[in-house]
């Protein structure tokens, strides 16, 4: 299903072959393509909680439920925390074919070459021969001659912030602040640290109200924490701690 879409994007369903304007009611079926503009993207959920988000200017083609073909652009796949039951799902492109294993991965196509940088778990590109894995916090980058250099990526930062800002809102209203926070965590790549008991147990028992339509993961956060006199957030490297202010 399509859960969130922002600019302009459009799909082709194979059944007309005709390019329509995608909005968050389209229908996507196994065998149809998406492609969005230099201000388009689109996020995607599957009912096993894998999802698959486009950046601007991606095109990306689905054969069956379990593999997609990105011509151009970048998607990225969160195949959901650990023991989720989300199946397995392919990403084929020009430079080999990305799978992965219980992961949270960004792959592009640009430039000649297939870029991929992942945040949890590990994945694999396979190009007929022996595999290439990349583990969390590895970043690989596969060329048109073959070669492969891999690098170090951090779980945040600018890699990531286009998968953030197409993220599919989080309804906060009558969720435990904590709830909200494992979100705001995998959203953003940072580990949530309560720096207290008392933390921990004014987040467990804080239920919400309102909503954070339109904001992007971390401003949703300062968003949330402006509303709680009891705790306030700091945004440390690769951390989210929470602090108790004794109110």
């Amino acid at each position: 299903m399509v859960a969130r879409v922002t600019g302009a994007a459009e799909i082709r369903h194979s059944t007309d072959g005709t390019w329509q304007t995608l909005v968050a009611t389209s229908q996507v079926a196994a065998s149809d393509e998406i492609r969005t503009s230099g201000s388009g993207r689109v996020a995607l959920r599957r009912p096993d909680g894998l999802e698959v988000r486009l950046d601007t200017d991606t095109q990306l083609a689905f054969a069956g439920g379990e593999r997609a073909r990105l011509a151009a652009g970048g998607v990225y796949v969160d195949a959901g925390t650990p023991g989720s039951g989300s199946g397995a799902f392919v990403v084929g492109t020009p430079y080999g074919d990305v799978r992965h294993v219980g992961t949270q991965y960004v792959a592009s196509v640009h430039d000649g070459a297939l870029q991929v940088a992942v945040r949890e778990g590990s994945i694999a590109i396979d190009r007929g021969q022996v595999p290439v894995v990349a583990r969390a916090g590895e970043a690989l980058t596969v060329r048109e001659d073959g070669s492969v250099a891999r690098s170090q990526v951090d779980s945040h930062g600018q890699a990531w912030h286009w998968a953030a800002a197409i993220a599919p809102e989080f309804a906060i209203e009558g969720r435990s602040l904590d709830e909200f926070l494992a979100w705001a965590g995998r959203e953003t790549g940072r580990k949530i640290v309560y720096t207290s008991a008392d933390a921990a147990r004014e987040a467990e028992q804080t239920m919400l109200k309102g909503s954070t339509t339109g904001l992007a993961p971390e401003a949703a956060v300062a968003a949330v924490f402006a509303s709680q006199p009891a705790l306030r957030h700091v945004i440390a490297v690769g951390q989210i701690r929470i602090e108790h202010t004794g109110r």
